[in-house]
């Protein structure tokens, strides 16, 4: 922290803040996409939304990462697994599909030509290339990026439907993107705002004329060694016979009330909760308007018939009608069991 001085007429003013600037990024709307671009470098398509954004706004959200975990263990338990189509290679395919809207499996051939195992693909890495086959971005410790190249029958992909583009798939819950970073956001402020302790949110007006330079100056001390470890600290100050308001703090915000942490937080998850078709009970929130999290078994058998067993069909359906993939054992879906 640097104070800033400036004179003005026989008077000086002295002035100073805390802390940095917090920069501010301009964002696109996600979902304004015309398709996807061709990288010439490495002769691929560009996926329409950055995977990055995606693996981190699951990754920085308290709700959308656990509910997609939630979301993929759901869907992999009603699937029956056999032969080398195992759940360790079904569950990351799983996750993947959900939460970038695309699953690939790595079909591992032997001497002679058949599959004999099968190996998940990250879909951060996968990318599609005009002749139909896949490239796999590799990055070694000094950030040089190489290329694994794959054949297209050597990779089965499946990818959520995306009306504008058929070369990736978008994930579900697209449209909570912007609430979920928005509720991170809303929580790395709140950090900032604590850690900070000065809180950016008071100016110290000083217009006693018995408080010397020697005075101020031991204040400006004060003040700024109240910021970060040891912060909230208390100050005295003793001006003799000075005058009534000769020193006075003027709040310039409070987070608290004028930008509703609490609403806003309860909100963005409501919507992520949406965004995912989740109920609010599962996910252990009591819904808005409700005293309870209700009937936890006939929430879960809704959400099982809705939810996880249309998706459980769609992938089997996907593994079965592939005759590579079929010949190391066919997939099955566990029956859905109602209540009598």
């Amino acid at each position: 922290m640097e104070p800033v001085l400036t004179q003005a007429s026989d008077n000086p003013v002295m002035a100073f803040s805390f802390g940095h600037a917090e920069p501010l990024l301009k964002d696109s709307w996600l979902t304004d996409m015309a398709g996807v671009n061709l990288d010439l470098e490495f002769n691929h398509y560009v996926p329409p939304i950055d995977r990055k954004l995606l693996y981190q706004a699951a990754n920085t959200n308290a709700y959308l990462g656990p509910v997609l975990m939630a979301r993929r263990n759901m869907v992999l338990n009603a699937i029956i697994t056999n032969g080398q189509l195992s759940r360790g290679a079904l569950g990351p395919c799983i996750h993947n599909y959900l939460w970038f809207g695309d699953m690939a499996l790595l079909k591992l051939r032997n001497n002679i030509g058949q599959v004999a195992a099968v190996a998940p693909l990250s879909s951060y890495y996968l990318r599609r290339r005009p002749d139909g086959g896949f490239n796999y971005l590799q990055e070694d410790s000094d950030g040089v990026i190489t290329v694994k190249r794959y054949r297209a029958d050597d990779v089965a992909f499946l990818g959520q439907y995306d009306p504008l583009q058929q070369l990736y798939g978008v994930p579900d819950y697209i449209g909570g993107l912007q609430s979920a970073m928005l509720n991170s956001d809303a929580t790395m402020f709140k950090r900032r705002y604590y850690k900070n302790g000065a809180h950016m949110g008071y100016i110290l007006y000083t217009s006693d004329p018995k408080l010397s330079e020697d005075d101020k100056s031991k204040i400006e001390q004060a003040l700024a060694g109240s910021k970060g470890a040891g912060n909230f600290r208390n100050m005295f100050i003793n001006i003799p016979d000075g005058q009534e308001k000769g020193i006075q703090v003027i709040p310039i915000g409070d987070f608290s009330s004028k930008d509703q942490f609490a609403s806003a937080k309860n909100i963005t998850a409501q919507d992520v909760l949406t965004a995912n078709r989740f109920p609010a009970g599962m996910a252990g929130i009591i819904p808005q308007g409700a005293a309870s999290l209700g009937d936890a078994l006939k929430t879960d058998a809704v959400y099982q018939q809705n939810e996880v067993q249309p998706l459980a069909h769609d992938l089997v359906e996907f593994i079965n009608s592939d005759p590579d993939l079929a010949r190391l054992g066919r997939l099955s879906v566990k029956p859905l069991v109602t209540e009598a």
